[in-house]
């Protein structure tokens, strides 16, 4: 189960531009955010254990690379108006 699996919380998706990323996990987490085109839009930033991050994204379409020790997943975000 994949759900099993989530270190981080991100909400809203989709969202009006403020989102959310809440590090569920005992360990740290770090993220980067890309357009689809494969661009860096957020340079690596590390989430404290049970902390919270927000971030203020311009409309489009995201990836967030997730990175915690050797585990690495890729979630699609949305931006609306």
């Amino acid at each position: 189960n994949d759900e099993d699996y989530k270190i981080l919380e991100i909400y809203p998706n989709p969202s009006n531009g403020t989102m959310f990323f809440n590090n569920t996990s005992n360990d740290f987490t770090n993220l980067k955010v890309f357009d689809l085109s494969g661009k860096i839009v957020v340079d690596e930033i590390t989430i404290m254990p049970a902390d919270k991050l927000k971030l203020n994204l311009n409309k489009g379409h995201y990836l967030i690379e997730i990175t915690q020790n050797s585990f690495r997943t890729v979630e699609k975000i949305v931006i609306l108006e």
